[in-house]
């Protein structure tokens, strides 16, 4: 479990480190894919939408890519976590 939790924290702070990077970098108009991750994230399910984009001069970026704040507080009525990311 300690190997796993660790791996995961690393995969999420090179997710940090690489939207930190694109952020800054942003030279043309952009759109941030918001959804359940099982959803906006999938390349079928999405019906290949950042490639669409793409196509029309336009970055699509996930939302993973924002600064990450803590919104519990925020939004109580919202119990799943990944809702109130969306949100």
């Amino acid at each position: 479990m300690k190997k796993a939790g660790d791996a995961q924290n690393e995969f999420f702070r090179r997710i940090r480190k690489k939207g930190q990077e694109v952020l800054q970098g942003i030279d043309r108009d952009t759109v941030v894919i918001v959804g359940r991750t099982y959803n906006a994230f999938d390349m079928g399910m999405n019906l290949e939408i950042p490639s669409k984009l793409a196509t029309l001069d336009m970055m699509a970026i996930p939302m993973d890519f924002l600064p990450e704040r803590e919104i519990y507080q925020d939004l109580p009525e919202m119990y799943w976590r990944s809702g109130q990311r969306i949100l």
